[in-house]
């Protein structure tokens, strides 16, 4: 019998109920795609199972859930409640879009073709037919309260100060008397005409708002909305400080602590060193500062991504805002105290405070939801929050006072001659600003991280330096920590890139932080990595 992902899913999230912990798929699904099979040497879901290999798999799964504390597993849960919560924010505003979209088109559809008879005669009848114009003018209004009335929640909410200002825009610049010139045209002319009286309804709406005449239900957008994006981004350009001073201090043990002061004096410097070779620092400390590592990366991975979209839309919020104020105010300054303003002056000024406006509200809405992702980053890190040793961090920031480039040392020996590429013919390619005009364009694979750090230094997580140079090979993009990283990755680059799918079967975690689902189309749950943001360019 084979047995599929999402019936072990559902075993795991029932065993772990029946301890006592509750988990939801998607972090179940992640950790089941990241167990190995020892005969094998892959990931158990990348192929069919029968029933033995599944039942082993949901015990070894349950068992790595409870491994609370363990830096993988951490990495891991982090990234299973992130990225399912970075899904279902997409998802719920897609949402509510689609229901407001889909009641909008519906009425849309409707008026544009009332009316809309083969023969003249049946047109001449809906023409004279009082029932049906009155039919079709509150189908209009109705319209207009999805569009102009409360337009920042999902459903339209009845409120009678709502329908009275919508109903007086409606007859200023609608009239009933207009209904039948406007049955008169085709369904895209009518289609477009309800656009633009849409628009200036809500117009109205917002300049009645800001003379403090109406506006009821809309959501005032001023400089409050601002200040609270501004703030946002600032929080988290602190929190991206304080853990990129983490990272900072568990690579400084990795590349440093681990070689005993004595080593320079003893005829070593010449010689890479392995871990715990003429170290004061045993392996597995090493191994679990580098798992740290690795969470903190993730972890700060998120951040600047989700820095980088705040940034943005707070910079978009803030220019829209400002548009929209000082359209307000020009507005103000045209209508003064004249009883009446031509209405060629005042309707695309109205137009354009519409569009504005449903910018602002859609920015604000988007920003609301980035908030939702950065309590959870800071959730987890009240949770699981590791810190480097005191002592391991006080010698490594002292050796590398002694030597800076020390760290050099601490790295594995070639073991055997590298491996032929499947295509001799193709040589890595090293890419500099003067001789590649795209240069500052270019997407950097491995999120920007030097994969000679990775493969030589027991899986460090160093960034690349783009200033050195970019490399291309088999069409991806690399960047290196030093020269010496660049120059042996030229040399020999298929090496590298059969480690890094070595370390990646290692730590499985590595594959979701590096981006590299193509390679593994199975293991890390497809469906909910799926929403990939777009990597951080770090040059």
């Amino acid at each position: 019998m084979i047995i599929g992902l999402a019936a072990i899913t559902r075993e795991i999230v029932i065993a772990c109920r029946q301890i006592g912990q509750a988990v939801s798929d998607t972090y179940a699904a992640f950790v089941a795609s990241t167990i190995i099979n020892p005969n094998t040497g892959t990931f158990y879901v990348d192929k069919s199972l029968d029933e033995g290999d599944a039942r082993y798999l949901v015990e070894a799964a349950v068992r790595k859930i409870f491994s609370r504390g363990d830096p993988s597993v951490e990495t891991l849960r982090l990234q299973a409640i992130y990225d399912a919560a970075f899904l279902d924010q997409a998802r719920k505003l897609q949402k509510e879009a689609k229901q407001r979209g889909d009641q909008q088109a519906k009425l849309t559809k409707e008026i544009a073709s009332s009316g809309n008879q083969q023969d003249q005669k049946q047109s001449k009848s809906s023409l004279d037919d009082f029932d049906f114009l009155a039919s079709l003018y509150r189908k209009v209004f109705q319209l207009l309260l999805l569009r102009a009335g409360v337009i920042d929640k999902p459903i339209a909410t009845k409120d009678p100060a709502v329908e009275r200002e919508v109903a007086a825009a409606l007859e200023s610049v609608f009239p009933r008397v207009g209904l039948r010139p406007f049955i008169s045209l085709t369904p895209a002319e009518r289609e477009a005409q309800l656009g633009e009286l849409c628009s200036i309804v809500l117009g109205i709406r917002l300049f009645n708002q800001h003379v403090r005449k109406g506006g009821v239900g809309l959501t005032k957008i001023d400089q409050t909305q601002v200040e609270e994006a501004k703030k946002f981004e600032t929080e988290l350009q602190k929190d991206i400080w304080a853990v990129t001073e983490l990272c900072n201090s568990f690579s400084d043990i990795l590349m440093y602590a681990g070689i005993a002061p004595s080593a320079l004096n003893d005829g070593l410097a010449d010689k890479p060193l392995q871990a715990g070779e003429n170290s004061p620092v045993p392996p597995e400390v090493f191994d679990q500062v580098r798992r740290e590592l690795l969470y903190q990366r993730q972890h700060l991975s998120y951040l600047m991504s989700l820095h980088e979209d705040v940034a943005t839309s707070a910079e978009r919020l803030q220019k829209a805002c400002a548009a929209l104020h000082e359209e307000l105010g020009e507005l103000e300054a045209l209508i003064g105290l004249q009883s009446s303003v031509p209405k060629s002056q005042v309707y695309p000024r109205f137009d354009s405070l519409a569009r504005l406006y449903q910018t602002c509200l859609a920015t604000h809405a988007w920003l609301t939801s980035r908030q939702k992702l950065a309590d959870i980053l800071r959730q987890s890190k009240k949770d699981y929050g590791p810190k480097p040793s005191v002592d391991l961090l006080r010698s490594a920031q002292q050796q590398k006072l002694i030597n800076p480039m020390s760290f050099l040392l601490m790295h594995k020996d070639d073991e055997g001659p590298p491996p032929m590429s499947g295509d001799p013919t193709e040589t890595p390619i090293r890419l500099t600003l003067e001789t590649t005009p795209e240069f500052l364009q270019l997407p950097l694979d491995f999120q920007g991280f030097c994969i000679w750090s990775i493969v030589k230094q027991r899986g460090l997580l160093t960034p690349g330096n783009p200033a050195l140079g970019v490399v291309k090979y088999k069409g991806r993009f690399c960047v290196f920590a030093h020269e010496k990283a660049l120059e042996d990755f030229m040399q020999a680059p298929e090496k590298y890139f059969l480690s890094i799918r070595t370390a990646c079967l290692r730590s499985p975690e590595l594959i979701h932080l590096l981006r590299l689902h193509s390679d593994f189309p199975r293991p890390l749950c497809s469906t909910c990595c799926s929403a990939q943001r777009k990597p951080i360019a770090l040059h």
